[in-house]
């Protein structure tokens, strides 16, 4: 008894001598661990990072809760969520998506408490390391790399038969290629004849949906990519609000056209929202009525602004505008949705109260919607998988956030616009799978920051 006294003793010391290089070391690691994950799945399917992050995990919880304020909010959650995955393994179905989906949410609350214990460890130095390593891999793309290619294999099909009959060049399209001769291989523009003038017409919205080129270089998803750059724009927004230095804005720049430029719009549309919530709060009446203004003018010409921005990095974005407005239903995060409560639906008492498993959530999709993926929104995907008490868990820990941090996310409008893009993310396509572990990062150093210049 007095040796694992001593071990513990020994363990605390050295946590206590070395907190701010742990804190270095554990973000090296995962930057290391990320990168490496994106060039092996360039080549074949292995999921590195998760490995190595359930290697690390035990770690970085024991060390975490070495002086945690807040132990026992971050046992319930680990607990919690750990039970209920073998819980509903053992039940329903096990597959190793399983365990990837649990790290992930595991990984997210755990490196929230350890950041914050040890936010005066916390360097810039690792945001431009970040930075660059992204830039690095996204900078692939521009040569015609990218690891998986804008149209995903399970859309190949109804595709295919779209591409045969119009003469299109799928192999080239599905590299998300821009160039002219590729556009000029697309489906021919529909024209009409009306005083030997011709006029231009949008395709049909079956059509539209499919037209998405995504670029992410050696990222494995075009996705992640966009998260990191659009969060990385907030990081630099803000730290070129406090301190106008042509490095941030050059940094803000960089960022915010590469997360354009990936084609997906999860993260730009989160931002866009944030940023409108903040100003109706703050009751910015001129700012309010700007945006409204905007809003009509892409709604009323979103006809001419799709014809405009065609073959432009712009046209996934009004291809969306487009969409919404004409048939919201064709939406796909509307019919991934309609897929979860048909799944609800038939819910029995034990379903709701342990969940159905991660590996269920992809067999219910594959069934409904013949694509075998999750459900695109954290708080669907987290009620289907670990049920009441998983959603209630995730609902609080969002709360958390925002009460530990109330004063800095009110007062800013780049933090707040950090915090409620999280939040929309999660519910629009997800959060918590996105590598929070690197994008925390950025919210506690704004933290700091916005603590130092109070005191």
């Amino acid at each position: 008894m007095q040796g694992v006294t001593k071990i513990i003793n020994l363990t605390n010391k050295l946590v206590e001598k070395n907190k701010s290089n742990l804190v270095h070391a554990f973000f090296w690691f995962f930057i290391a661990s990320f990168v490496a994950d994106q060039i092996i799945n360039s080549f074949f399917h292995f999921p590195f990072f998760v490995v190595s992050a359930l290697l690390l995990f035990p770690f970085l919880f024991i060390v975490t809760q070495y002086k945690n304020r807040n132990k026992q909010q971050l046992y319930v959650l680990v607990f919690s969520f750990f039970t209920l995955t073998i819980l509903n393994s053992i039940v329903y179905v096990f597959d190793v998506k399983n365990i990837s989906d649990l790290i992930f949410i595991l990984l997210f609350v755990t490196i929230y408490y350890y950041y914050q214990e040890n936010i005066n460890s916390l360097s810039i130095s690792n945001v431009y390391l970040f930075f660059g390593l992204s830039v690095i891999l996204f900078s692939f793309t521009f040569i015609g790399i990218d690891s998986h290619y804008g149209i995903k294999t399970e859309y190949r099909s109804s595709f295919n038969n779209w591409a045969n009959s119009t003469d299109v060049d799928l192999k080239n399209y599905s590299k998300g290629s821009s160039n002219t001769s590729l556009n000029e291989s697309r489906e021919k523009e529909e024209y009409s004849e009306n005083n030997e003038t011709q006029i231009w017409k949008p395709k049909p919205i079956h059509i539209l949906k499919k037209l998405r080129i995504f670029h992410n270089g050696l990222f494995r998803v075009s996705h992640v990519a966009s998260y990191f750059f659009g969060f990385l724009f907030l990081f630099f927004a803000y730290k070129s609000q406090k301190k106008k230095k042509i490095l941030h804005l050059i940094l803000l720049l960089v960022s915010i056209g590469f997360c354009i430029y990936t084609g997906s719009k999860t993260v730009l549309l989160a931002i866009v929202l944030s940023i409108i919530i903040f100003l109706v709060l703050k009751r910015s009446f001129i700012y309010s009525v700007i945006v409204l203004i905007i809003f009509t003018l892409l709604i009323y010409e979103r006809e001419y602004i799709l014809q405009i921005t065609e073959n432009t990095i712009l046209y996934p974005y009004s291809v969306l505008v487009y969409i919404s407005v004409e048939n919201l239903t064709t939406v796909s995060r509307f019919q991934i949705w309609n897929s979860w409560w048909i799944e609800i639906s038939e819910f029995g008492f034990w379903d709701f109260v342990l969940g159905k498993s991660f590996a269920n959530v992809l067999l219910s999709n594959q069934r409904n919607l013949d694509l075998r993926i999750w459900f695109h929104n954290d708080f669907l995907n987290i009620f289907y998988t670990y049920g009441i008490g998983g959603i209630l868990l995730y609902i609080w820990f969002f709360v958390k956030i925002y009460r530990d941090n109330k004063i800095e996310i009110r007062n800013n409008i780049f933090i707040f616009t950090f915090y409620f893009s999280m939040i929309i993310s999660a519910f629009i396509n997800g959060f918590y799978y996105y590598f929070p572990v690197f994008l925390l990062y950025l919210f506690f150093l704004m933290i700091k920051t916005e603590k130092q210049i109070v005191q």
